[in-house]
């Protein structure tokens, strides 16, 4: 009996716990090095380092998206109308990769006698790893970061590479952050 409801409280607090991942946020501020999420920092009177973190399972266009959104952002809380990206990039951030079985001397990845990480199966024809991986694309995560100037509307009525911001916004929330439909 008692091993019954300690199963039933384990199952239950593991679901309401998946539960929470699936419905937290991508489009927040990033709480950790690790987490997902944007943050900024400011470089000077009007410029900023935009940075936006996706998770593992979010697209390369939707987390430059979300830079772009916040980028218009920070400009709007600067008190800013328009901005200009002076350097972008995004990088893939592969994150696991390789855990070696044991350390052996006369088998590793330098060779059949070398010395190094990794086991080799000594049966194997081809010589596989005999290791644990997991695939590191399938870790990978996005990580999108770009330099803002921001401009007055005065500033920008001249240049061609002016971003309204109000604009961005319009067009990139609910793409980025969709309001969640209504509860059934």
């Amino acid at each position: 009996m008692r091993t019954t409801s300690t199963a039933a409280a384990a199952a239950l607090s593991a679901a309401l716990m998946l539960g929470a991942c699936a419905t937290t946020p991508l489009y927040q501020p990033q709480a950790s090095e690790r987490g997902s999420g944007y943050a900024e920092q400011k470089l000077d009177r009007n410029n900023y380092r935009v940075t936006f973190t996706g998770r593992r399972t979010t697209s390369r266009e939707r987390v430059e998206d979300a830079l772009m959104l916040r980028a218009a952002e920070v400009t709007r809380q600067a008190g800013y109308t328009h901005f200009t990206v002076d350097a972008r990039a995004t990088e893939r951030e592969k994150r696991g990769g390789y855990v070696p079985f044991t350390a052996s001397p006369g088998f590793g990845p330098y060779g059949r006698w070398g010395w190094g990480w990794g086991r080799r199966a000594f049966y194997d024809p081809y010589w596989y790893d005999l290791d644990f991986y997991y695939d590191a694309d399938r870790n990978a995560r996005y990580v999108a970061t770009a330099n803002i100037s921001m401009l007055t509307a005065e500033e920008a009525r001249g240049r061609a590479d002016a971003i309204s911001a109000d604009e961005v916004i319009a067009n990139l929330h609910d793409k980025v952050d969709p309001v969640p439909p209504p509860p059934k």
